[in-house]
């Protein structure tokens, strides 16, 4: 769920949630593994 990300992103900062934005989807599912919904993002 994108809302779960944002949330997580938004703990670290609105910063980071704009910089995984426009990471390559890689880099957000990398980010996304410490919190482990990557399924729910690749979805």
């Amino acid at each position: 769920m994108k809302i779960l990300l944002l949330g997580k992103a938004g703990m670290l900062g609105s910063c980071f949630y704009g910089a995984f934005q426009k990471k390559s989807d890689i880099e957000l599912k990398a980010f996304d593994k410490d919190t482990l919904d990557i399924t729910d993002y690749g979805v």
